[in-house]
């Protein structure tokens, strides 16, 4: 991809930005190891301003993924994938070895997918807001099992030029693989950049006082 980025982040804007997502991701993953009792590891994050490919995303050929919109200072979605097999793996982490006899075990998963994604999502929203003192509202979340091309389209991703943030997970107990991503929507880079610039006034005058 060639990165034409018109809203035009400088080299610190860029670190800033990273960092920012860095800790929200990392914060969001904290409450996967809650609920799994398992170390998660991470990826360091990558992120791009570019014209969207889904490519960037991922190459899973299937997986079941959750996403969940968010509106407000930004616009844009946040998504976990899974391959499949993972994410039986991890709905019966999720949901212990009860008995499983008579009940549908897609609506169980689906079920076990939306509150772990709702949990995870939400944490990596709230960081974002923390830290960079906006107003975000998150809508509920969606389950979609699929390739990657047809979770982008029905995860309602919007607008050609977007930021995307892609980092892989690892829950190494569990031998469970998986992408958070955070894309937002091509009308809100520049107000991400204003907001990374305010946080980054605030971050320099903190440090100069010391």
């Amino acid at each position: 991809m060639t990165d034409t980025n018109p809203a035009h982040f400088n080299e610190l804007e860029t670190d800033a930005a990273l960092e920012i997502m860095n800790i929200s991701v990392g914060r969001a993953c904290n409450s996967l190891a809650l609920m799994t009792g398992s170390e998660v590891y991470l990826s360091i994050p990558e992120i791009a301003f570019n014209y969207f490919d889904s490519d960037y995303l991922g190459d899973m050929d299937i997986c079941s993924a959750v996403s969940q919109r968010f509106r407000g200072d930004m616009n844009g979605v946040t998504m976990i994938f899974f391959p499949i097999d993972m994410a039986q793996k991890l709905m019966v982490a999720f949901i212990g070895s009860h008995n499983t006899e008579g009940i549908d075990l897609e609506v169980l998963e689906r079920d076990a997918l939306l509150e772990i994604g709702n949990i995870i999502l939400n944490a990596c929203i709230g960081s974002m807001v923390n830290l960079l003192d906006c107003k975000l509202n998150a809508e509920l979340p969606s389950y979609h099992k699929g390739d990657i091309q047809q979770i982008v389209r029905n995860a309602g991703i919007r607008g050609k030029y977007t930021m995307m943030l892609k980092t892989h997970i690892e829950i190494s107990d569990l031998d469970i693989n998986g992408h958070l991503t955070m894309v937002l929507d091509s009308d809100s880079c520049e107000k991400f950049q204003a907001l990374i610039a305010a946080y980054l006034q605030v971050y320099l005058k903190a440090k100069n006082l010391n």
